[in-house]
């Protein structure tokens, strides 16, 4: 049989690969699957070389002829043919997500001020990548963030291992959820005591340090480290008083470090897959999975003398791999995120407080009489109106997580009622999103909406109590995300952060220190702040000092 000529083997492969874009690249998702398209890739020459016996330069313009067609036929799609290309946004950002990581890593991590430079220049649905849209219309947040929203969880939760807070399968999560909020509601008072614990010996710790500036970011994330690591793994890990082992130690300063690269590759799945396949070689991750792994199989031997929510999900997930592999995941859950978002709300608000001393008096006259009784009456997992607008809104205006949770209508496009943009018509004045979109609401913009929030860049407490107009849409104040898939600790998070609070202002004056305080804004501190999926706050130093009663 008579070899096909080069001429014809190099249109071949040029047809190929508009081929594998249109009936492969098109249709699936290919994020989660890096490996295997490498390697596909990488061996294709020498597939070519053996099969036609060709040589070996032929063979990789042979594969090289494929990667540029396919790839041409992939840009001209996103960017002429695509169902999203009528709506507004960066020309770059229809081609490629690696637009929106070069965007971040120039503003030095800030991907949360950029989507609200592109709000305010292109309106409420700006085209972010080739297949993902960001949303700021207010009508949308139901039909995409609410209890019935029908679109799932997006492709960068496939890049993370399987946990409550990362699955795509609903109803593993509905089951998964029920244990989580379940222990939630039965051990609110077990986790008040606990929490009133950590408070405690926070306060020591202050007391060791009068008169002298403390970096508060470092004392937040240590009794914030404290209280995780003592619901995922029944000890904690002794930050807060110094007492943390060296491992421990090490693992959390990689993580750290670890939480940057994570504000860059969120933007590209694919990459934060690779590195979660590769996840056993000697690195962060390495150190922190084997330490999670290692302080819950101790806390399985070790079991506890009081149920706690580790205890819960213990019982109610099977003894098998996968089951294991599950609790490491969650544990982790616990750890990071429960660790990361409350240790940046207690640094904002001890800046507040600092910047601000009328905050502190405001406090005061509410939570004096319930620490001055005997014994004090004062419980953090009771609402109360002051302390809680004031930590409402701090919130609202710097939200500790500033990732805008993905989304995606796989199956079905979706119509936004009575929106101004309309790319395609359903007969009815809204907006018309294509099926297979990735969809995201950013909090940070919603948070500073006019429509949502009247004086949205001031910091007004009283709009929580007293001036009630000030909150024209009650629904958009997501610090915790909202719908089925919301943050499952937020109810510990409020109590930490009411105890902490309540209990420094009682004890102490806090200040800013000296050089810093005069001409001190706020506002302009906070643009500091990097969107590292958690966020991150500047590092900042107060000064505690005693009372003057």
């Amino acid at each position: 049989m008579e070899e096909p000529s080069a001429q014809t083997l190099f249109v071949t492969a040029a047809g190929l690969g508009v081929i594998a874009h249109l009936l492969f690249f098109k249709r699936f998702e290919v994020d989660t699957h890096p490996l295997l398209l490498f390697t596909v890739f990488s061996l294709s020459p020498f597939a070519l070389f053996y099969t036609f016996s060709t040589t070996r330069l032929i063979s990789f313009l042979l594969a090289a002829t494929f990667t540029t067609s396919l790839f041409t036929s992939i840009a001209v799609y996103r960017a002429y043919f695509h169902p999203l290309r009528h709506f507004p946004g960066r020309p770059l950002a229809k081609l490629t997500q690696l637009h929106s990581l070069t965007l971040t890593a120039k503003s030095g991590l800030r991907w949360h001020q950029i989507l609200q430079s592109l709000h305010s220049q292109y309106g409420d649905y700006v085209r972010t990548g080739p297949r993902e849209l960001s949303i700021a219309d207010p009508t949308a947040m139901s039909y995409i963030l609410g209890y019935g929203a029908k679109p799932g969880k997006g492709p960068v939760y496939d890049s993370m291992e399987e946990s409550v807070n990362t699955t795509r399968d609903r109803e593993f999560h509905t089951q998964r959820r029920k244990i989580w909020d379940s222990s939630m509601k039965t051990l609110v008072s077990t986790y008040a005591l606990q929490i009133e614990g950590f408070t405690s010996t926070l306060l020591t710790r202050v007391r060791s340090s009068l008169n002298t500036p403390l970096r508060v970011n470092s004392l937040a994330l240590h009794y914030s480290y404290d209280v995780a690591t003592q619901l995922a793994f029944g000890k904690p890990g002794g930050f807060i008083g110094g007492n943390q082992g060296e491992t421990a130690k090490s693992v959390m300063a990689g993580i750290k470090e670890a939480t940057f690269a994570l504000g860059l590759l969120y933007h590209v799945p694919w990459i934060m897959t690779l590195l979660t396949t590769f996840a056993f070689l000697p690195g962060p991750m390495k150190g922190w999975n084997e330490w999670s792994e290692k302080m819950l199989k101790e806390r399985k031997q070790r079991g506890t003398e009081k149920p706690d929510l580790m205890g819960y999900l213990i019982a109610n997930t099977p003894d098998t791999k996968k089951g294991n592999n599950l609790l490491f995941a969650d544990s982790r859950v616990i750890v990071a995120a429960g660790s990361d978002t409350t240790a940046t709300a207690l640094t904002t608000l001890f800046t507040l407080l600092a910047s601000s001393p009328n905050l502190i008096s405001k406090i005061r006259e509410e939570i004096d009489p319930k620490l001055c009784n005997k014994p004090p009456t004062f419980s953090c997992a009771t609402s109360y109106l002051v302390l809680d607008s004031i930590i409402n809104e701090s919130l609202r205006l710097y939200p500790p997580t500033l990732f805008a949770s993905q989304r995606t209508n796989l199956d079905i496009p979706l119509f936004i009622p009575s929106s101004p943009l309309k790319p395609k018509s359903l007969g009815k004045e809204g907006t018309y999103i294509p099926r297979d979109t990735i969809l995201s609401m950013p909090t940070y913009t919603l948070h500073r909406d006019a429509r949502n929030f009247s004086r949205p860049t001031e910091f007004i407490p009283e709009r929580w109590t007293t001036k009630p107009e000030l909150v024209l849409n009650r629904q958009a104040f997501i610090p915790f995300s909202t719908g089925m898939t919301n943050c499952p600790g937020r109810s510990l998070a409020m109590m930490e952060l009411r105890d902490v609070i309540a209990r420094t202002v009682f004890e102490f004056d806090v200040c800013l220190p000296e050089g810093v305080a005069e001409g001190f804004e706020m506002a302009k501190f906070m643009r500091g702040m990097k969107d590292c999926f958690m966020a991150t706050v500047p590092d900042v130093e107060v000064v505690f000092t005693s009372r003057v009663r």
